[in-house]
């Protein structure tokens, strides 16, 4: 009984422990089974999402070169093949070894393959697995679809197999390169374990627990197998973030930055620490305000998922400035949602140091090419003609062509007909040659034929043929020419003058003689004559007639030049006062000659006749620079120059002198024309009206005299000669000498100086900083306005040319005065006021001082218009406008 108890006991026992390890084994078993279904689960998704990240990377990765394609600085072939060569060298390793990014165009062809290197470049599109997927198809339908990525599953059999087996994909579109790029994963990896499991299942019911302890033990192996995986994985990824040469960092949707790679934080000379949490913008890599507010808004539209990308500087603490080319990614998970923000920055300052470069190298050649003096062509060969491809400005001004015309117009264009058999030699020797220089009328839009001398070399280029050269236009050469042929005329001509003067000059030397002896004669007869009237009247006669031929002899000695001067003491007002009348016949009625002689002038010692030389040829020039009516005006006066000033101011002379000025409002002169001004036989008159010799007596007979001339003019603004005779001083003058000035007070007042001649600046600036005063100086007008605005003190006086380019003093004044509305106004021109207030540009009555002028004058007119109670404005010259 006791043992059939126990026997039960021990059965029951048995039972319950049987049934307890079935229970047991059942519950274990599918416990078991369910964690593995879950874990296996969890690893697909893992690895899924390993897929996704691994194609974002790469992708990420490729962002600089499609950038690059976006801004078009490099084609569509260059784009592919870069992106090309980086994919394929993306080998990672997974948990079961190497893996592969691969790459494949939207039509089918086969890009990046490294495991089957044989494959690529070819088309793949019709590719199938085994339940008729078309795999490519597939593949190409999700990386095209609204997201531009996706998951795909197809059967594929992989290297080294012998049959398919089931693998997901997943790709990213590239639409800029209509291609995508993908890696995937073999789904019999991942089932492995379970299917290991379900087998020892089946195969060790009787050992459950034993089971339990290897499913278990082989779980954990398993688990510290995808963990060493993935450590490895995450541990090669890192490697990649903190090794790239790139500047890479992640951030939280909100702008804080969670990590940063080794590069970013060595471009900064910082740890981890010190940037770590920290809100983006406030990182030391941000430092300018405006670079940080850019940042800021890139954040929050990077975190709605916008892709933002700009350009930022960086100063390092040597100085040195780098230019970093920053974008901002936005990193999504399976639903969309922006789960953190991937920035990465590109030091670009070589690139861009290169392109300014290549921009300074384009900017200089094609301003070489403008500054060519001449015409610059490139024409290509393009069959049996040649057209123009390249050219320079010079080319439309000289043949007046727009740019339209030009391109592509054939060579035999511009050629002037006669001209056309030298192209053609042109052509034909530099094919030959290579090289050709010849001469050829062109003919312009206007149908102007004008010489060129063309020098042009051949070159080839890519298989094309082009002509390049310039062309030196010939006209001043052709008119030298010209020219010297009429120069050899006048010289002949001059030489025969010359021998008509002597012969002149010595019948009418032989000839003064005998009319000497005539007039001596009839006065001796009129002595003796009684009052036989008609005696006498007859003698008169004979005197008067002798007289005349007198007067006709001087003016044989004067054509001769061999006229003995008589210098003597003269009032210049006096001699010039006899001859108004003549001058004002000589002028003509509708020019008004105005008279404007100074007070107590000075004597001169010179021979009278001259005096009318210098005032005859003086009115002819005016009267004949005057088109219509016209004003001419002549003045005297008194100048004394002291060393100080003659040093700055060539051909002056220190002493005191008497100013005879000649002034007319009419064409004016150039600069080329006041160069040769003096010079014999220049003329600008038509042929036949003017020998060139007029002005070079008056500049003669002033150096006879030891004075000098000077002479202002520009164009449309008439001209001013100021003749300086040099005063004379002796005893029977002691008495009227006008004692010397005595020196003025400068002052400390702020002086706008505005000059447009160097030379008369510097010297007017030292003079009036000698004396004390502060001097702003300009040389241009737009200058002066400049230095008016930047100034915060006071400017008491504007002191301007009245001449000048840009705009002239007036208008200066105006500019000035609106600045500072209680400005005093002093006016300097080589022109006479007079002058200047008849053309409008000077109100009578304004502060004004004619050049050249002593320190003495210029500082006793400075300080008398500081001291004056107030200056004229320009209201009365707004009336008239």
């Amino acid at each position: 009984m006791t043992g059939r108890n126990e026997k039960a006991i021990v059965r029951s026992a048995r039972i319950k422990i049987i049934c307890t390890s079935l229970i047991l084994g059942l519950i274990f078993v599918f416990f078991s089974s369910y964690l593995a279904h879950q874990y296996m689960g969890e690893t697909k998704n893992q690895r899924l999402l390993h897929l996704k990240q691994t194609v974002q990377i790469a992708r990420n990765s490729i962002e600089p070169i499609l950038a690059e394609y976006r801004a078009q600085n490099i084609s569509n072939e260059s784009a592919l093949e870069q992106v090309r060569n980086l994919i394929r060298r993306m080998v990672y390793n997974d948990h079961i070894g190497n893996n592969y990014i691969f790459m494949s165009s939207y039509d089918g062809i086969m890009l990046v393959q490294p495991f089957e290197p044989e494959k690529e470049m070819t088309d793949v599109w019709d590719l199938k697995d085994s339940y008729g997927v078309y795999i490519i198809r597939a593949l190409v339908e999700a990386a095209k679809s609204k997201q531009e990525k996706g998951y795909v599953s197809y059967h594929y059999q992989r290297p080294g197999q012998t049959s398919p087996q089931e693998k997901i994909s997943f790709v990213v579109g590239i639409p800029e390169l209509e291609c995508y790029i993908g890696t995937g994963q073999y789904m019999a990896d991942l089932r492995k374990g379970q299917l290991v499991y379900i087998i020892k299942i089946a195969g060790l019911t009787s050992v459950l627990l034993i089971l339990l302890f290897f499913l278990v033990w082989a779980s954990m192996k398993e688990i510290r197998t995808q963990n060493t995986l993935l450590h490895k994985a995450e541990h090669e990824l890192s490697a990649i973030f903190n090794n790239t040469f790139q500047l890479i960092g992640t951030l939280s949707p909100d702008g804080k930055l969670t990590k940063v790679n080794r590069s970013a934080l060595d471009f900064i000379e910082q740890d981890e620490t010190s940037v770590i949490g920290k809100s983006f913008w406030e990182t030391p890599w941000w430092q300018e305000n405006d670079i940080k507010a850019r940042l800021k808004k890139a954040v929050h539209d990077c975190s709605k998922g916008s892709f933002c990308r700009f350009e930022a500087t960086y100063s390092h603490p040597n100085q040195e400035i780098t230019f970093i080319d920053f974008s901002l990614s936005p990193i999504f998970d399976e639903k969309g949602t922006v789960i953190f923000l991937l920035a990465e920055g590109r030091d670009m300052t070589e690139q861009i140091k290169a392109k300014n470069d290549l921009i300074k190298e384009k900017e200089f050649s094609e301003n070489l090419i403008k500054s060519l003096p001449g015409l610059f062509f490139l024409y290509k060969q393009e069959g049996d003609r040649f057209v123009l491809k390249k050219w320079n400005r010079q080319h439309e001004k000289l043949l007046d062509f727009s740019s339209h015309e030009l391109q592509n117009a054939p060579i035999t264009t511009f050629v002037e007909k006669e001209s056309l058999p030298d192209l053609k030699a042109f052509v034909t020797k530099a094919l030959e040659q290579g090289k050709v220089n010849v001469e050829l009328y062109l003919r312009d839009k206007n149908e102007n034929v004008i010489p060129f001398l063309f020098l042009a070399r051949l070159f080839e280029r890519s298989g094309d043929t082009f002509i390049i050269g310039t062309g030196i236009e010939l006209t001043e050469q052709k008119q030298a020419q010209e020219d010297n042929k009429k120069l050899e005329r006048m010289l002949n001509q001059s030489q025969k003058m010359e021998s008509v003067g002597r012969l002149a000059g010595g019948v009418a030397h032989d000839f003064n003689n005998m009319l000497g002896v005539i007039l001596g004669h009839t006065e001796l007869a009129l002595l003796k004559a009684e009052e036989d009237n008609d005696l006498i009247s007859d003698l008169k006669e004979i005197q008067t007639a002798a007289t005349r031929s007198a007067d006709i002899t001087k003016q044989l000695l004067a054509f001769a030049r061999k006229q003995t001067i008589a210098p003597r003491q003269l009032d210049l007002n006096n001699t010039l006062e006899k001859m108004l009348n003549m001058l004002r016949r000589l002028i003509g009625e509708d020019i008004d000659l105005v008279w404007k002689p100074t007070a107590q002038i000075w004597p001169v010692k010179m021979d009278p006749s001259q005096i009318d030389q210098i005032l005859a040829n003086l009115c002819v020039n005016a009267r004949d620079a005057i088109a219509g009516v016209g004003k001419l005006t002549i003045e005297t006066g008194r100048k004394s120059f002291d060393q100080e000033y003659c040093n700055e101011h060539s051909g002056f002379t220190p002493g005191d002198f008497v100013l005879l000025a000649v002034s007319d409002n009419g064409n004016g002169m150039d600069k080329i024309t006041l160069e040769n001004l003096f010079e014999p036989f220049f003329t600008t008159k038509e042929v036949g009206k003017g020998t060139g010799l007029g002005l070079a007596t008056v500049y003669g007979i002033v150096k006879q005299n030891n004075g000098f001339i000077n002479v202002y003019s520009e164009p449309g603004q008439g001209s001013t000669f100021k003749i300086y005779l040099p005063r004379l001083v002796g005893d029977e003058d002691s008495d009227k000498a006008v004692p010397e000035k005595k020196a003025v007070a400068g002052g400390t007042e702020t002086i706008l100086l505005v000059e447009d001649e160097p030379s008369i600046l510097r010297m007017t600036r030292m003079m009036l900083e000698r004396k004390g005063y502060t001097v702003l100086s300009a040389a241009t007008p737009s200058e002066a306005v400049e230095k008016v605005k930047n100034h915060s003190g006071p400017i008491e006086l504007l002191m301007t040319d009245v001449v000048m380019p840009e705009m002239n003093g007036r208008d200066l004044a105006e500019k000035v005065t609106s600045l500072y509305p209680h400005i005093k106004l002093l006016f300097m021109s080589g022109y006479t006021a007079d002058i200047i207030a008849h053309q409008g540009i000077l109100d009578d009555g304004r502060g004004f001082i004619q050049k050249p002028f002593s320190m003495v004058d210029m500082t006793e007119k400075v300080r008398n218009v500081l001291d004056s109670s107030s200056d004229k404005q320009f209201s009365s010259n707004r009336k008239h406008q």
